[in-house]
């Protein structure tokens, strides 16, 4: 978008113009009974500062990246809850990631995943079941992550799915564009080699702050679980 700038001073700063964005784009029972949902870590204080400019409920949705044994900071997968498993084959096999070594990080990266998932409070299914959900993430260069979550959301049947971040790979969005409603992207980049360039200050997030952002987020309760 023209007036989204090159550049943003932190994620806060990213969200708050983000929420900006969706204000006059989101349709009225989105603005009276969405949920925002953050995708941890960086992407939670994006989708707080967002939460708290729409008036709108906060929650996580966990997801993991499988990595290569051989070079750990390389996707060749994800997997969310519901039993999503997404798979680059080509990749998996190029790093010899198939059989046991596949199975080892799925198994790892599961027990990791509930581990997230108790410890920062992420609804029970049945509370997401016809809400109209606003996914919010810091960035999207491969997408994997968030397209386990997003084939995860949509198990639950919602009564809407969107998504929306301050910058994102083109070609991954043209990917995830038909998972979800209305996708809303600040800055489109044709090749995006990493989310961090987009932020003067792209500093990890602990998970205290995760969990105080949630905290502080959840003033409009998430419903239960429907009987």
């Amino acid at each position: 978008m023209a007036d989204a700038p090159h550049r943003w001073r932190n994620r806060c700063h990213a969200g708050g113009l983000l929420a900006e964005h969706l204000l006059p784009a989101l349709p009225p029972e989105v603005l009276a009974g969405g949920l925002v949902i953050g995708v941890p870590r960086g992407g939670i204080v994006v989708a707080a500062a967002v939460a708290h400019r729409l008036g709108l409920p906060l929650c996580s949705w966990c997801a993991r990246k499988l990595a290569a044994e051989v070079s750990p900071e390389y996707a060749i997968g994800a997997i969310a809850p519901g039993g999503v498993q997404l798979i680059h084959g080509d990749e998996a096999r190029r790093l010899g990631m198939e059989g046991a070594a596949l199975e080892r990080a799925i198994s790892r990266e599961t027990a990791e995943l509930e581990r997230r998932r108790s410890r920062y409070g992420d609804p029970p299914a049945g509370a997401l079941r016809r809400r109209h959900l606003l996914v919010v993430d810091d960035g999207l260069a491969t997408g994997l992550t968030i397209e386990a979550i997003l084939r995860s959301l949509m198990q639950l049947s919602p009564a809407s799915l969107r998504l929306a971040v301050p910058v994102a790979d083109g070609t991954t969005i043209d990917r995830l564009r038909p998972l979800v409603d209305d996708l809303l992207v600040l800055r489109r980049v044709r090749w995006l080699r990493s989310v961090g360039e987009w932020y003067d200050d792209f500093r990890p997030v602990d998970d205290a702050t995760v969990i105080d952002l949630l905290a502080r987020g959840r003033g409009a309760t998430v419903p239960q679980a429907e009987a």
